[in-house]
């Protein structure tokens, strides 16, 4: 027997395992916004760094992913799979360099200091 809270918190982990990227996205965005308007103590530089790698990253994996429906069969049956597919855009090639430049460049600041 299964609760509401059960359900609700089942949807809540399938909704994280199938979109995660653009939860990384959301955060990356959030924590980029709040270091421009407010601030941290810390070096403000390298989480900005940090924060629009992840708004990248995740953009980047919601640009390249798409879903393809393919019908399988067998026995008299068909049963309609959604499977999800890559597809390299040019905007998805520029996030994901663009992430990886912040990243390397997180990297070293957080090693060689600035």
């Amino acid at each position: 027997m299964e609760t509401m809270m059960g359900r609700a918190l089942g949807d809540l982990a399938r909704l994280a395992s199938e979109k995660w990227y653009a939860l990384m996205a959301l955060l990356g965005f959030c924590i980029l916004a709040w270091v421009m308007v407010v601030g941290t103590p810390h070096d403000d530089l390298l989480i900005a760094l940090i924060a629009g790698c992840m708004a990248a990253f995740g953009s980047a994996e919601g640009e390249t992913r798409t879903f393809r429906d393919r019908l399988r069969g067998g026995f008299g049956q068909v049963l309609k799979t959604r499977t999800p597919v890559r597809s390299l855009t040019p905007l998805g090639a520029f996030l994901y360099a663009l992430a990886a430049v912040l990243g390397i460049w997180a990297i070293g600041r957080a090693i060689f200091g600035g």
